[in-house]
């Protein structure tokens, strides 16, 4: 189907698919207290089904990005709808915390999935324009879209139907995209100018893991670190605001789901800033850096008004988080990606900088912030620590990323300098 040879098809049903990957994220978030008192679950609990999230979808996006390289990208896309359909399901129909777990778990999966192969799919469309961070920005401005959905537009569906009901719909939602994936997303590998580019750089008889070695790079561990603060704010905010808002502040699920959902939304225009705004350069390291600085100012905004009960502040204050983390993500991640070189590097590196996260940030951020609200009765210790940690993740990491050429990289061998 030649419509689906296109960069711009593929890339939006990618963008449809991560999207997708949300439902199956924090599609419960909304209804987040009824599910704990239904469960009957502590806070501590309740934050346990966020990690466990992070972590399946920390371990698929790892798996993901070598399953991309070897089964193709489409097949994955695939697998983790399929993943999300099952998950949401489970959960909706879950008694206790067991399946409750257990659905998470295999949300999660799909999550993984999700992420590493939408973006593989969508870069690799991209890269031989030298459109890397085109690609990822683009895509990155699909988690405002995901979160918007997922936490605001579908929190009527679970007020005016249920969680339970609510859920079920929003995995049908899932269902239906698994045939559009199906008719319209193809492997760039079955292109022939991307066969003879392969080649040109010698590498056709190399082995998969072997090529791991062509990930070995300042850059990408950078990004990595700079991701994990990412993501463990998005766990963090979009797994937890809604629930601050509705428990302490008193706002409707609606209210608060609408809310939270700005800090992706406003993301948005900073992630298609990063995508159109800076050009075919390749080193964003002082924008970086920037955005790292936005970042912890907005968060220190944001954990004052916890601290003093004044949640305008703190949903004026998570957008700003949102800006800076959006602009941010999809130039560390293109400059990981434009450092390397290597037949199966653009999935190896988009499951390391984005799978690493999802594994210790994503796990640790949401349980923690549960574990030290059960312990403390407030949620503003929390996020005071979380300010340093960002800290250090978001602002310190980026003063170690390291220059590239602007050249291509067939003429640039040294570019695969290891750490």
């Amino acid at each position: 189907m030649k419509f689906s040879t296109n960069k711009w098809t593929n890339l939006a049903v990618s963008y449809m698919a991560l999207v997708g990957g949300f439902f199956a994220y924090n599609g419960w978030a909304p209804s987040l207290n009824d599910i704990k008192d239904d469960l009957s679950l502590t806070f501590s609990e309740v934050g346990s089904l966020s990690a466990v999230t992070g972590l399946s979808a920390g371990i698929m996006i790892l798996l993901g990005g070598v399953a991309s390289s070897r089964w193709g990208t489409k097949n994955v896309v695939l697998a983790g709808l399929a993943c999300g359909v099952v998950g949401i399901m489970l959960f909706s129909v879950a008694g206790g915390y067991l399946l409750a777990v257990t659905g998470r778990v295999i949300s999660g999966f799909a999550v993984g999935l999700l992420f590493v192969s939408t973006y593989t799919l969508a870069a690799e469309w991209f890269q031989n324009d030298k459109q890397t961070k085109r690609a990822t920005g683009i895509m990155m401005s699909g988690d405002g879209v995901g979160v918007l959905l997922s936490i605001f537009v579908l929190a009527f569906v679970l007020s005016a139907f249920g969680w339970r009901n609510g859920l079920a719909i929003e995995g049908i939602i899932v269902l239906i995209m698994i045939p559009i994936v199906f008719l319209f997303a193809r492997n760039v590998e079955s292109r022939t100018e991307a066969t003879e580019r392969r080649r040109s750089v010698g590498r056709a008889g190399k082995s998969m893991f072997g090529s791991w070695s062509d990930v070995k790079h300042r850059n990408v561990l950078v990004a990595t670190i700079y991701w994990c603060g990412g993501v463990g704010l998005l766990t963090l905010i979009t797994g937890w605001l809604p629930a601050i808002l509705v428990g302490e502040a008193g706002w409707s699920e609606s209210t608060a789901g609408f809310f939270s959902s700005m800090f992706s939304v406003i993301g948005m225009a900073a992630a298609f800033s990063a995508a159109f705004l800076t050009g075919r350069a390749l080193n964003h390291k002082a924008m970086i850096l920037r955005s790292g600085i936005v970042i912890v100012g907005a968060l220190c905004v944001l954990t004052a008004g916890l601290a003093l009960g004044n949640y305008i502040v703190v949903v004026v204050a998570a957008p700003i988080v949102g800006l800076g983390l959006y602009f941010g993500e999809p130039l560390a991640l293109s400059m990981a990606i434009d450092s390397v070189d290597g037949e199966n590097a653009i999935g190896l590196v988009t499951g390391l900088v984005v799978g690493v996260p999802w594994l210790t940030a994503g796990t640790l951020f949401p349980y923690t912030l549960g574990w030290i609200r059960d312990l403390t009765g407030n949620y503003t210790a929390g996020f005071a620590i979380a300010i340093g940690v960002i800290t250090a993740l978001c602002v310190i990491s980026v003063l170690f990323l390291k220059p590239i050429s602007d050249q291509p990289k067939e003429a640039n061998a040294s570019l695969s300098e290891a750490v």
